[in-house]
């Protein structure tokens, strides 16, 4: 039984994930790219590397990734796939070789997810024989969290493998090799003595422009400084400690330094010159990196069906890194002021169901997302007793009554044939819920319609009334009992007689035009 259960869990699971994960060909669109990290790396024979698979959303929210990836069996041996360092928090389809030269996978996140480099999964493998051998993805879909699993894959990349006759491994790849257009250079020429020590470095970080600032990306660290005419020997360290004083002293003299990939973390670069008198002050540079999303949140409404019109919503949500930065409420599409707080008050909403999305952010930019719908109950519907059904568009007399509940605002919409709204007026209920609502407004000749609902001091509404119509007419040139003439009326008339006249006295001509011609 246990065993049929699991199975029917599994095969579920299974189901719903195709539901959204149609052909890589259908509802496509290019908010999401699939990516190895490193582009290209070298191993010498019977090395082992590592190979990392990334998203990329766009700032689309995700929650599930299916991928095939073939590789060449003559040349790698699949070793294994580490999937601790992933985003997915569970996985249909554990990363596995599937068939020879072929890795597959479906994973998925419990909350949607998007960040600039989403870590899906990281693969081992060891060289076999000389050659380059491309890894690529031959299949492959990665679903928007929207509630219809849409395909938006726009891109499937590839890795080459540069595999050389040294054995000896290669060490951990560049996850993405980023190379700056200014290349750290060797500096020839004889120094400048004088009698003072050399001035602190200036570093530069083009990957990671600003000390103070988290970034969701990982590349090669290029750190490059200008070197004084005086400067003979330079000293660099990278570690975690913001007040390290380094002891390694390049072999040369440079303009920079590629200190290579880093892990995730808080990291600084450190930097001292030597000149003739002696070693100068040491400069210090901080690069932190984030690319995890923030740990999947929970968002939570006291009652989810409520007569409170303005709800508060409240969420839980963790980044151990950088941390959280702020959160996103959007309702019904609708984007609301971003707050730093862990709970949010909606403004009012109208009556029915709703849905409103919670988006955390880190201070690196990643962010995660729960939803929650709720209802929001009326307030009761307002009754119309009486209105003026039809008026003259020069009276400015339209008049709307009835009863409800005591001291709300009662607010009336009156449309046009097309629906765009054509006037509107708010007026109050008196302590019995009686009100009243005259439009004092000439509105042009034609037919509308009005509705009227209620709001009270919260903000609460009740769903409007039936629409009742109503019939704007020109005033009339005069009246006979209840029986109006109006100018345009009147033309009619006029025009419809003479037609008239025509055809009668047209008849009555052609009717003498004969009996003369018998006469004859």
């Amino acid at each position: 039984m246990r065993t049929l259960s699991v199975f029917l869990v599994g095969f579920s699971a299974l189901l719903l994930f195709f539901l959204g994960l149609t052909s890589i060909d259908t509802a496509r669109a290019s908010h999401a790219r699939l990516y190895f990290a490193p582009e290209k790396t070298s191993v010498g024979i019977d090395g082992t590397f590592f190979v990392d698979i990334k998203i990329k959303t766009e700032e689309i929210f995700i929650n599930a990734a299916e991928a095939r990836i073939t590789f060449p069996d003559t040349l790698l041996q699949f070793l294994g796939a580490d999937t601790s360092g992933s985003t997915f928090s569970f996985w249909v389809e554990e990363p596995a070789a599937v068939e020879p030269g072929f890795i597959h996978f479906i994973g998925g996140a419990s909350k949607g997810i998007t960040g600039e480099s989403l870590q899906v999964v990281r693969l081992m493998f060891k060289a076999l024989g000389i050659g380059d051998a491309e890894l690529f993805v031959s299949d492959a879909a990665v679903t928007a969290s929207d509630g219809k699993g849409t395909n938006i894959l726009s891109e499937l990349e590839s890795v080459i493998v540069s595999i050389s006759q040294t054995r000896t491994p290669a060490a951990l790849p560049q996850k993405e090799a980023i190379v700056p257009e200014e290349i750290p250079k060797v500096i020839t020429r004889p120094a400048i003595s004088n009698g003072h020590l050399p001035e602190k470095p200036e570093i530069r970080v083009p990957l990671y422009t600003d000390e103070t600032k988290w970034y969701n990306h990982i590349g090669e660290i290029y750190a490059l400084w200008d070197v004084h005419d005086d400067v003979t020997r330079i000293a660099t360290a990278l570690d975690e400690n913001p007040r390290t004083e380094p002891k390694i002293v390049e072999k040369e003299l440079t303009t920079g330094k590629n200190f290579g990939v880093p892990k995730e973390g808080v990291w600084y670069i450190h930097v001292q010159f030597k000149n003739n008198v002696g070693w100068g002050p040491v400069a210090h540079y901080r690069i932190a990196i984030d690319t995890a999303p923030p740990s999947p949140l929970a968002v939570l409404m006291g009652d989810t069906t409520t007569d409170i019109p303005n709800p508060t919503l409240r969420w839980s949500g963790t980044d151990s890194l950088s941390g959280i930065s702020h959160a996103v409420v959007v309702v019904d599409g609708a984007e609301q002021p971003e707050t730093r707080d862990s709970a949010f008050t909606l403004p009012p909403q109208g009556p029915g169901t709703h849905v409103a999305k919670v988006r955390l952010f880190d201070m690196a930019g990643n962010s995660t997302e729960d939803a929650i719908e709720f209802e929001i109950l009326p307030l009761p519907t307002p009754v119309v007793e009486s209105f003026t059904t039809g008026c003259f568009c020069e009276d400015k007399s339209f008049i709307v009554s009835g009863r409800t509940i005591p001291d709300v605002s009662v607010d009336l919409v009156v449309k046009d044939k097309k629906g765009a709204v054509a006037h509107e007026k708010t007026g109050v209920s008196d302590i019995s819920g009686k009100w009243e609502i005259i439009v004092d407004e000439a509105l042009p000749v034609g037919v509308y319609t009005f509705a009227v609902s209620i709001r009270d001091e919260r903000g609460a509404m009740s769903n409007p009334t039936e629409s009742q119509e109503i019939r704007i007419r020109p005033k009339p040139l005069f009246s006979i009992g209840s029986f109006e003439v109006s100018w345009a009326e009147l033309i009619l008339f006029l025009l419809a007689l003479a037609a008239l006249s025509r055809v009668v006295f047209g008849s009555a001509h052609k009717g003498w035009i004969k009996k003369i011609i018998a006469l004859r």
